[in-house]
């Protein structure tokens, strides 16, 4: 009896349960099927679940709180919806930002999104993650063309930082939510994006400034990682700088700084997930919040297209990974030039590469 091709769920975004065992995510607004349930050891399919919406108003998926479990829809008219994938639970309704592609995040206690929208736009709307009423219009001091949001675990305070331009070095500007008002502004880099000429018509642009920012679990830190290849970490609630560390250079590493950086911080903020992308190859470091020091950390190939989320066990111990992967050579499980979904396991401490998970596909 020959084998059935296997097919392999896609998701949007996911998370794991508080125990560990299973994992939820959420297979975006034009499925037909919203939520899957999956056991995180075999990887089989244990229930799948639809949000009470409104399957006859088309949506959009404007974005993906992974961390939080929250999906932004968003309809023909603006209105998005924010919804908690993990419960099933609509948090609240309200008028986005039109024209335009917007960024959300939220903070953990679920008390205020922050959204802002891309170059040449300056706004960034704060608003009530309860009621959908907007909190405050907060003004950046000049525009990028990628913007970086963070906010702090209470939703106390608001972060944006974004690489330099040609006319401005790259920004970082907190404000207090309670009031809206800017508390301080921070200057990571001096360094300004250029545009190299490289002749015959091809050119690039050499990035500098903010390529990813988070906040520490217990509202301390600020940390962010430049273009340049650089760790810095500041008190959050002073701006005050308080240490600096580079990303390390992979085996392979050429003389070219990272084409970006993806930065995680383990739940007990004693080790940042780290990773750089190179022009050949993709590394993974787990590094000391306090030292910089590399932990662990392994390598692969840039095959795979992008990297889009993660989510850590509760000991922080271990990491799963969600990478889209593109096939182009026939094969015996998967089509030629198709794509699935890739999740690996990392168990960090025991300097292993990670392991894959394949999640049973839904067939509505």
């Amino acid at each position: 009896m020959m084998n059935q091709p296997r097919k392999y769920a896609n998701l949007s975004a996911f998370t794991l349960q508080p125990d560990g065992t299973t994992l939820v995510g959420w297979l975006g607004s034009r499925s037909p099927i919203d939520i899957g349930i999956w056991n995180m050891r075999t990887g089989a399919l244990l229930a799948v679940h639809n949000l009470p919406r409104d399957r006859t108003i088309p949506y959009k998926e404007v974005d993906t709180c992974h961390t939080q479990s929250i999906v932004f829809l968003e309809q023909e008219d603006h209105t998005v919806e924010a919804w908690n994938f993990q419960t099933q639970t609509q948090l609240c309704c309200f008028q986005g930002l039109p024209h335009t592609h917007s960024d959300h995040i939220i903070d953990r206690s679920q008390t205020v999104i922050l959204s802002s929208r891309y170059f040449p736009h300056k706004d960034l709307n704060v608003w009530d993650a309860r009621s959908g009423h907007v909190l405050h219009t907060l003004q950046m001091p000049h525009a990028t063309m990628r913007q970086q949001l963070a906010v702090s675990p209470d939703g106390q305070w608001a972060f944006c930082g974004g690489e330099g331009t040609s006319d401005h070095p790259s920004l970082i500007t907190a404000w207090e939510l309670q009031t809206g008002q800017e508390r301080y502004t921070l200057t990571p880099t001096q360094k300004r994006s250029i545009y190299i000429d490289w002749g015959a018509n091809e050119g690039n642009t050499k990035e500098h400034g903010v390529c990813a920012m988070l906040t520490s679990h217990d509202g301390r830190l600020l940390i962010n990682a430049l273009y340049e290849g650089i760790i810095q970490i500041w008190n959050l609630q002073s701006g005050t700088f308080l240490r600096q560390f580079p990303v390390p250079k992979g085996e392979y590493s050429d003389q070219y700084l990272p084409k970006g950086i993806v930065i995680a911080l383990t739940p007990d903020d004693r080790t940042l997930f780290c990773v750089r992308f190179d022009y050949q190859y993709r590394y993974y470091f787990m590094l000391d919040v306090e030292t910089g020091e590399t932990m662990a950390q392994y390598h692969s190939q840039l095959s795979e297209k992008g990297f889009s989320f993660l989510a850590f066990s509760e000991d922080s111990q271990s990491i799963i990974m969600h990478q889209p992967t593109f096939t182009w050579s026939p094969n015996s499980e998967l089509p030629s030039a198709s794509m699935y979904v890739d999740l690996s396991v990392w168990n960090w401490r025991s300097q292993q590469p990670p392991s894959p998970l394949m999640l049973e596909a839904i067939h509505p």
